[in-house]
């Protein structure tokens, strides 16, 4: 998108400069933290939210285990499908994923709880020290509302 680089091409690759030249395209001009913005995963959420418009029953025919299985693969915390979280937006979908992943998983050994691993007893906001991250998988996180 930026010019450079190698992009693959009718089957070979080649340098991307080449390639515009040959095309008439123009690299586009970035400026600071756009590129973040198209690498953070919301390009590839809204390219899956596309395909999801044009071919819904594919989405709505698979089990749902997949998802809660890698919640509990990487022992995964809850605060993703909480109530709280999930409640606090307008989308019926997302609220209804998250309860679905909460019930299935609710006597999991593997997935932690967030109060149980990062808070003091108290319950308080104060974050312990903890070798574990404090944010979820961003693909994790994202599964109600993608």
């Amino acid at each position: 998108m930026i010019g450079e680089g190698e992009v693959s091409f009718k089957g070979s690759y080649r340098p991307t400069e080449e390639v515009f030249k040959e095309l008439g395209l123009n690299p586009i001009k970035m400026h600071i933290r756009e590129g973040l913005g198209l690498i953070n995963g919301t390009s590839a959420m809204t390219g899956i939210g596309m395909i999801m418009l044009s071919m819904p029953a594919i989405f709505w025919i698979g089990p749902p285990w997949p998802r809660q299985m890698i919640t509990e693969i990487v022992e995964s915390y809850d605060d993703h499908f909480s109530d709280g979280l999930n409640r606090a937006k307008a989308h019926h979908g997302q609220r209804q994923v998250a309860r679905t992943m909460k019930f299935i998983l609710k006597d999991s050994k593997l997935v932690r709880r967030r109060a149980d691993h990062l808070y003091n007893n108290d319950k308080t906001v104060e974050v312990k020290y903890s070798k574990h991250k404090v944010q979820e998988y961003y693909s994790l996180r994202c599964v109600p509302q993608v």
